[in-house]
């Protein structure tokens, strides 16, 4: 796979901005449900998973969120079951993808 452009890597980190500031709001792990994007068209529901494909030393916030491994804040996320923290999760999660689109685009 080749490297994502610039152009397709701020696209999609606006995209996940949009449905993690969602995920933050509400408190939910439903990221198909969110109403201000389509995220079925996306792998995982993820508009970086999608970029990335089936590798993800593609994503662009892989070594910031641990990989999405188990034992990160990802990991920690899809494990919780409670709203408010589900909520705080999807905050931080959220300013990892903000910083990202600010270094990106300071390039």
């Amino acid at each position: 796979m080749t490297k994502p452009t610039k152009e397709k890597i701020v696209l999609a980190l606006e995209q996940s901005i949009i449905i993690w500031e969602w995920l933050a709001e509400v408190g939910t792990k439903d990221k198909e449900n969110c109403p201000h994007i389509d995220t079925r068209q996306f792998r995982n529901f993820c508009p970086l998973c999608d970029l990335a494909g089936r590798t993800c030393f593609c994503c662009p916030v892989r070594n910031e969120l641990n990989q999405c491994v188990t034992d990160s804040i990802y990991g920690h996320w899809v494990d919780s079951h409670s709203s408010e923290q589900l909520k705080e999760i999807a905050k931080s999660i959220l300013n990892i993808l903000k910083t990202k689109l600010q270094e990106i685009t300071a390039q």
